[in-house]
This record gives structure tokens, sequence and C-alpha cells, in this order.
């Protein structure tokens, strides 16, 4: 009898939850999602005390904060820079990073720290592991590529810079199924001039 009762239960609980409109999230255009993205983006830096932040020209925000040595030298063209990077939803969550004791936090696998050198060119990616789609991708990369380029030259090691992505630069390449705002923490590990 009990057995009868509870294969009822679940009958019924899948025939009236099959009856029930699918609900899926409204579509949006590329500007509201802008405007929805920018907002957040906003939210966030008032909640955590920020204000005046640099703006790239596809609307990436970041910020440079100088903690390393002042005695060191900064970037210069053909020097090979090594970095850490965290990179972090709006909510704070990790979904990757180089930090062996960040990535131990979140239960998620360590990454190696990616090498750029800047060149008469910009940037390149001398050596990246699993985000080099990300960095180098046409899309994904504009505004992460403008902050880190204005923002690195100015950088020894132990300055640390954050980026802001709008969700249409932040999903791209990352396999982020929906349209999220996520943030990167990067720090200077090491400059190797050339």
């Amino acid at each position: 009898m009990k057995n009868n009762v509870f294969t009822f239960a679940i009958i019924a609980t899948l025939i009236i939850s099959a009856c029930q409109p699918d609900i899926a999230p409204p579509l949006r255009t590329f500007a509201e999602q802008r405007i929805l993205d920018i907002q957040e983006i906003n939210d966030f830096l008032s909640d955590n005390g920020f204000s005046d932040p640099d703006t790239t020209a596809s609307g990436a925000r970041y910020f440079t904060f100088f903690d390393g040595e002042d005695t060191v030298p900064t970037i210069k063209k053909n020097d090979i820079v090594t970095f850490d990077y965290t990179a972090y939803f709006m909510d704070s969550s990790v979904f990757l990073t180089t930090v062996p004791f960040v990535a131990d936090t979140a239960n998620i696998d360590t990454l190696e720290s990616p090498t750029f050198t800047y060149s008469e060119t910009g940037w390149s990616l001398r050596y990246v592991p699993i985000a080099a789609q990300y960095i180098n991708g046409p899309n994904s990369a504009t505004g992460f590529s403008e902050a880190i380029a204005t923002s690195f030259k100015q950088m020894v090691p132990g300055d640390r810079v954050v980026i802001l992505l709008p969700s249409d630069q932040a999903t791209t390449n990352l396999n982020i199924s929906v349209a999220r705002v996520i943030f990167y923490e990067i720090t200077v590990k090491t400059i190797d001039p050339r």
C-alpha cells in the first residue's frame, strides 16, 4: 500500500509539473544586456568602495594597485612578464586561477602562470595554458587586452590590476553559458628584462 501511495505521489507531481509552462529567461538585445552589465559593475564598485575606475575603449573597467617596490624598474618593451591571476564571477566565486591556495579553497585545478612579452606591436603571449583561447579570442579579449596593455606598462612585481568585464567580453570563449559579468585580479610576479 505504501508503495502505491508513493508511486501515485510521484506520478501526480510529474503530471502537475509537466503542465506548468516553461519559464525561460527573457531574451535581451546586446544594448539591453550591456546596460544591465554596466549597472552590475557600478553596483559592485559602489558596494566595494571603489571609485573612478579606468575604462577601456570597449567598456572594461580596471583599477591598478601599486603594491610592489618602487625601486624596481617598470615593464619595458621586449620584457617577459609572468603573472598570477584569479577569475571571479561577481558573487566572488572563483572559476579560474593560477594561485594554488585559491584553487584549493575553490576546489578547482590550478593553472600555469601565463607569460606576456611586450613588443613594438603590443602585448603577445609567450606561453599560456587553458586561458589562451580566451585571452587571444577575437571578441572577448578586447577589454581584457586593453586593460593589460595600459596597466602593465606602469607595473612592477607585486603590483595588481583588477579588471571587470561586461558579459559580452566575459563569456565568449570561457564556456560560460549565460551572460555573466566577471572580474580578474592579476598580480605581476616577475619581469625578465630583454
